[in-house]
């Protein structure tokens, strides 16, 4: 059986909470692929955990597969409790987040 354990390389979203949500569930890539509807190859998920491309289509196969909304696959590691949080903490998040982005932005411009 491989390692269900060995990092990919890429260690930002989405490959890296696919790989989390897969590893913390037990499976290997080819399970996942299997929990898929419909299926996808054991490969397509190598390549999505590993960044290398994907679809719309094939995150929210993915996403229903590990039954995680699909945002829970394209925040941050960091935000992993995101969906725990109060609707109005997360809304005072999302716009001091913009806003950091926006003056970053506007940084760059000078």
């Amino acid at each position: 059986m491989a390692n269900l354990s060995t990092r990919p390389p890429q260690t930002s979203p989405p490959g890296i909470n696919i790989w989390r949500l897969r590893v913390a569930r037990g499976w290997s890539m080819r399970a996942l692929a299997d929990h898929c509807k419909p299926a996808l190859d054991h490969t397509t998920v190598r390549r999505v955990e590993h960044n290398a491309g994907f679809t719309q289509d094939t995150l929210e196969r993915i996403a229903a597969a590990l039954g995680v909304p699909l945002l829970t696959l394209l925040l941050p590691p960091e935000l992993e409790a995101w969906g725990q949080l109060a609707p109005d903490s997360r809304e005072r998040l999302a716009h001091l987040m913009r806003d950091t982005l926006d003056a970053q932005r506007l940084r760059q411009q000078d």
